[in-house]
């Protein structure tokens, strides 16, 4: 108990689109709701260093 579950799951998958995924969860962060209501979960089938030290530098 206490862990919080979210309202809503958005999953954002990308094929070999690394412009792609960074806009993506930008747009879906800057949506009105709560981001308390709703996880982002994103699916990438590459490596990407910077993409990956972008995401963790964010706080969510």
């Amino acid at each position: 108990m206490g862990k919080h579950t979210p309202k809503l799951s958005v999953v954002i998958t990308a094929h070999n689109r690394r412009k792609f995924v960074r806009a993506a969860v930008d747009s879906v962060l800057s949506q009105s709701l709560a981001r308390s209501e709703y996880e982002v979960i994103v699916v990438k089938n590459f490596r990407d260093q910077n993409l990956d030290r972008y995401f963790a530098k964010k706080t969510y």
